[in-house]
């Protein structure tokens, strides 16, 4: 039996290296970033699950939602929590198969800021496949819990589902930072309004994204 047990840490100690390696973090400015996280192929996955959903018209302008004047946001988006998303299409595989991945992140994100862990209770309550187009973006600096209504939000994170040659950064004020659209990469931020941003126009090509917030 106590062979059982040391077999079993033993295990769970390699797991949790071999996580570690393949998921490596880096931390700029208190943001966590994981390059190439997702595969080429997983991109194109989510890529064609917000094309397919599109097709059904479950995708929505920024100005179908009256969020914002076309100069201060644009892109078409699909919330992918929503029940009229997961009813036309109950294979998840794609989200689930994120998820996976991006829980590992996070843990990874929680062990340099411990705090977190600590944190009353908290999840992923809604995400959004978003498409943008050259010209378009979100053009205004703003931090994600800028309000009453999103004061639950901790941190918000990006996967970049393709790359963008020239513009489509996510940019941090304050950070003097631009994390580059590369194809794969997963970036975690704090919420709040030391971390204002925008989303840079794409100027080469249309730009992917998989983009949602960890909330209480």
């Amino acid at each position: 039996m106590l062979l059982l047990h040391v077999f079993i840490r033993v295990v769970n100690i390699f797991l949790v290296i071999l996580v570690a390696y393949k998921y490596h973090m880096k931390i700029e400015k208190d943001i966590g970033i994981w390059e190439q996280l997702l595969t080429p192929q997983e991109c194109h996955a989510l890529i064609q699950h917000y094309e397919t959903l599109s097709s059904m018209n479950l995708s929505f302008s920024r100005q179908t939602l009256k969020d914002a004047l076309f100069h201060k946001k644009a892109d078409n988006a699909i919330f992918m929590l929503d029940q009229d998303c997961l009813k036309v299409t109950p294979d998840q595989s794609v989200i689930i198969d994120f998820l996976k991945k991006f829980w590992y992140c996070y843990e990874d994100y929680t062990e340099k800021y411990s705090v977190l862990k600590e944190a009353g209770k908290h999840r992923i309550h809604s995400m959004k496949l978003q498409k943008t187009l050259p010209g378009e973006g979100y053009h205004v600096w703003h931090f994600e819990s800028d309000s009453s209504e999103r004061s639950s939000r901790i941190c918000a994170w990006s996967v970049f589902l393709n790359t963008v040659e020239t513009g489509g950064e996510t940019e941090f004020l304050y950070q003097q930072l631009r994390i580059p659209a590369t194809q794969g990469t997963l970036a975690i931020w704090p919420a709040g309004f030391t971390h204002t941003h925008r989303g840079n126009p794409p100027l080469s090509g249309e730009k992917y994204l998989l983009t949602g917030w960890i909330e209480f």
